[in-house]
Order: C-alpha cells, then sequence, then structure tokens
C-alpha cells in the first residue's frame, strides 16, 4: 500500500507516545467500520517502533515507518497522535490527539 495512493484514515505517531498507543483501541474500532481504511504512520526509521504498534493493532490495520516524514511534521503542528483523513491521495482534513471524536467520525463515514 502506497501512501500516495492511500484513501481513508492515518494516525500520525511518535515512537513511545502514552497518548499514540492509547489510540489504537480507537482505530481497531474504527477499522471494523472502515475496513482496510485504517493505518498508521510511524515516525521513526526503528523497525521495532512500528513493531511495537504493530502489536497493538488488529492483524489488518496496516502500520509503517512514515515515509516523507520532513513533510508530515508540519502536519502534525508537533501534536500526537495526528488523524489525518485522506481522500484520492490528498489530506482532506487533520486533528491532533483529543479532537478526533464524534465529528470526526461523521466526517468520516461513507
Amino acid at each position: 500500500v502506497s501512501q500516495s495512493r492511500y484513501s481513508g484514515v492515518v494516525v500520525v505517531a511518535l515512537p513511545g507516545c502514552k497518548y499514540c498507543s492509547e489510540s489504537t483501541k480507537l482505530m481497531n474500532k474504527i477499522h471494523e467500520k472502515l475496513p482496510g481504511k485504517t493505518q498508521y504512520w510511524v515516525l521513526g526509521t526503528d523497525s521495532l517502533d512500528v513493531l511495537a504498534y504493530d502489536n497493538l493493532l488488529t492483524k489488518d490495520v496496516f502500520c509503517r515507518s512514515a515515509l516523507n516524514q520532513k513533510e508530515l511534521l508540519p502536519i502534525t503542528e508537533g501534536s500526537f497522535p495526528t488523524f489525518l483523513w485522506i481522500k484520492n491521495r490528498r489530506i482532506v482534513k487533520a486533528w491532533h490527539n483529543n479532537e478526533f471524536g464524534v465529528r470526526a467520525m461523521q466526517e468520516i463515514q461513507p
């Protein structure tokens, strides 16, 4: 799955981030409603950091080391996790850690 061709919800996470780890529970639930439409992009290059998130996610939620990390940092505004709604290869909306709630869920429903 290429980042550039992806449509759905992406969580940009930091290694060792408590709130990022906790977000996996919500994303596992969202994955049930939007199968194949949820991903985690972990900032960093250590495969163990990716594995730590992969172990918290349902097996079908794609998790990888983020590509284009320098481009992602301004979008996150230093707030993690950052939830991105991507449609037709473009970031449509970004929510920072505790902003991703009921309204966001309504926006991303098909």
